[in-house]
């Protein structure tokens, strides 16, 4: 039987909606972790308005949220849904394998 959401489309397993930040991310696989170096985090899908003004690009890979490291898309969104609205919060991003601090203001 197939994994439906709540509309009737496919979910697919390891990624996020978009959320308050409008990031959709999903997981990596144990060879892009192995081939990046790193031990967690996501690749950015899709981006919103609020991410796109942060310069988070769809490919990015997210290693840190405000702080902390992010190890799956399920913890991506435990931290995004505890940033206080209206704060700015650092992002660690990998691009072209290069690590990228942006600053990402939370929606009020």
């Amino acid at each position: 039987m197939a994994d439906l959401s709540e509309d009737g489309s496919r979910r697919q397993i390891g990624k996020t909606n978009g959320g308050r930040l409008g990031l959709v991310v999903t997981a990596l696989t144990d060879d892009e972790l192995a081939r990046l170096d790193i031990e967690g985090g996501v690749r950015v899908v899709d981006v919103g308005e609020v991410a796109t003004e942060a310069g988070i690009r769809p490919g990015d890979i997210v290693t840190r949220l405000n702080h902390q490291s992010i190890s799956s898309p399920g913890a991506f969104t435990e931290i995004e849904d505890s940033l206080k609205a209206g704060r700015t919060v650092p992002v660690l991003v990998l691009r072209n394998q290069r690590p990228v601090f942006l600053a990402l203001r939370v929606p009020e």
